[in-house]
């Protein structure tokens, strides 16, 4: 199953994913090693691979938690950490419709672009909180217009040294509003202007009021250097990997169809990685992505949703393995409401009542505690996302559905 990101001009129905992971600590001789920290996770909601950067969107499944995650201290200094990926990105211009694939960004570009906004857990939520791109909360006006303004972290630099700007807000502004072929123009077209003139300080005034806007200049697109892209063809240098960093980790090589290999960003002004390097090995096959978890190959798995995971998972895995639902994800139904036959309300609202989600989830992960499907009005993807399409999602309480009232 093809995973791509998806854009707020898309409803959900929200069922449910299973994250499997082996945490991997480091070794004296550097090579990955598994530690009797390996985890079993399994998440409803947006789905997403390992974040290795932090901060994705969010989860409201229900279900008990079993981890063993050690504190950052204890986390030993050094080795490599194998990642089986499913998935290979058709390009790495993530603002390009070409680097719509999840797996792509989450292995590449979540780790070395920088974003406004990470979302994290405080207590039972998830919610968005400004990255240390920033120095804090950036500042809202609503009237007469929608004005936000961004404070940026004096010590963020891109890997080159050079400071991340205001500039660098403007370029990918408009890169995204005005260029071809991009993914989604959601939201940043809704931008009237972006003021630079401060290096520090990036003023971002709406044409009109965009409620999602803590989910721009981040999110599934980044911050781009201008200073390195600008005046040249933005897709050709970036499509096939990109040496510059504002992130934790940086590219260091693309072997096509055979892996992706993360090192640390030695700029990188935040909390710097534990591991030498990060090692996406491209394993599509969920089967065979199991057999090399099983072997030792790889330390950590991301299958997609489906029965024979759980069932594989039950049969037991090598090694001293646990799991848990409280993960920042989604997996979810997405209807394009603009296309046929999802055009149709009458359609939509059929589809919606002959699901049974509760089923889908007991399903699939009633055997990892998973017990029921999050409410899709509740998560913090429609909170984030802001799109109108999104909120008009309503209860029918007598047809015990959710369905889009237009």
């Amino acid at each position: 199953m093809s995973t791509t990101r998806r854009s707020s001009t898309f409803a959900a129905l929200v069922v449910g994913l299973s994250l499997i992971a082996a945490a991997c600590g480091g070794s004296d001789d550097g090579k990955s090693s598994s530690t009797d920290n390996s985890t079993v996770s399994s998440a409803s909601v947006e789905s997403s691979p390992p974040d290795t950067a932090g901060g994705t969107v969010a989860t409201e499944a229900t279900g008990s938690s079993d981890t063993t995650t050690p504190p950052a201290s204890d986390v030993p200094q050094g080795g490599t950490l194998v990642i089986g990926a499913e998935q290979e990105p058709d390009c790495t211009d993530w603002i390009s419709t070409c680097g719509g694939s999840s797996w792509g960004f989450w292995m590449m570009g979540a780790s070395t672009m920088p974003r406004a906004f990470d979302t994290v857990k405080k207590g039972e939520d998830w919610v968005p909180v400004a990255s240390n791109l920033l120095t804090g909360e950036p500042t809202l006006v609503t009237d007469p217009k929608q004005v936000v303004t961004y404070s940026i972290n004096p010590a963020a630099v891109w890997s080159d040294g050079e400071p991340i700007t205001s500039t660098d807000f403007k370029y990918t502004w408009q890169q995204i509003a005005t260029g071809t072929d991009i993914y989604d123009t959601t939201g940043y077209a809704d931008i009237e202007s972006v003021d630079d003139s401060d290096p520090a300080t990036a003023v971002v005034t709406f044409s009109k009021p965009y409620a999602g806007w803590k989910g721009l200049f981040g999110s599934g697109f980044g911050i781009y250097p201008s200073h390195i892209l600008e005046g040249k063809d933005r897709n050709a240098t970036m499509a096939s990997g990109y040496d510059f960093s504002g992130g934790p980790w940086m590219i260091k090589s693309w072997n096509k169809t055979v892996d992706v290999t993360l090192v640390p960003n030695p700029n990188y002004w935040g909390e710097k990685p534990k591991l030498d390097s990060i090692v996406f090995r491209f394993v599509p096959d969920t089967a065979s992505e199991f057999q090399a978890f099983k072997s030792g190959e790889v330390d950590m798995i991301y299958p997609q949703p489906q029965i024979d995971v759980v069932d594989a998972i039950n049969a037991g895995i090598d090694g001293n393995t646990s799991f848990t639902d409280q993960t920042g994800n989604f997996e979810s139904l997405w209807l394009n409401n603009s296309a046929f036959p999802f055009d149709s309300l009458a359609v939509r609202q059929a589809l919606a009542y002959s699901l049974d989600r509760q089923a889908i989830v007991q399903a699939l992960f009633g055997g990892l505690f998973v017990r029921s499907a999050a409410d899709a009005q509740r998560t913090d993807l429609v909170v984030l996302l802001g799109h109108p399409g999104v909120r008009r999602l309503q209860a029918r309480p007598r047809e015990g559905r959710r369905v889009d009232d237009r």
